[in-house]
């Protein structure tokens, strides 16, 4: 199993949009998180593609909240 988050927003000046998720993940929630379930056997790999743009006004200031 294999566990990643897509940044969200409670700005709604801020938008986050998810471009491509490969391969399809067995489940995503509302608040971004996304669950891969595949074996993965001793000495090889999986590659998994997870790409998001985030969008929002040049006025506006934008802190990472989780530094």
């Amino acid at each position: 199993v294999m566990k990643d988050y897509v940044p969200n927003s409670l700005n709604n000046r801020i938008d986050v949009s998810i471009d491509e998720i490969l391969p399809a993940p067995a489940s995503q929630t509302e608040k971004g998180l996304v669950t891969w379930e595949f074996p993965v056997k001793p000495g090889t790999e999986q590659k998994v593609k997870l790409a998001y743009s985030v969008d929002f006004p040049k006025d506006l200031y934008v802190q990472d909240t989780h530094m």
